[in-house]
């Protein structure tokens, strides 16, 4: 949760500093600057497939000491990961 707050938050940061004056990022033609904003928009896609892949995961070490077959072990982590999509 830390991770995903944290990326949010730079993100966020990084959406509002990343053009002087902000409303460059959709009007080109106004006078100003803007970094690489290919660059940018990559990093905060693979930030948040990185943090969905591993909350995706998070059930199997969840469910890892459960003490039930491993059918039924199965069984719940899908029904759990399914939540996560």
């Amino acid at each position: 949760m830390l991770a995903t707050i944290g990326y949010s938050l730079i993100g966020a940061f990084g959406f509002t500093f990343i053009c002087q004056p902000i409303a460059k990022m959709w009007d080109l033609g106004l006078p100003g600057h803007c970094g690489n904003v290919g660059v940018w928009f990559l990093v905060i896609a693979v930030l948040n497939t990185a943090t969905d892949f591993a909350i995706l995961l998070l059930p199997i070490w969840i469910l890892k000491p459960l003490r039930v077959p491993l059918r039924q072990k199965l069984a719940i982590c899908g029904v759990i990961m399914a939540g996560g999509l």
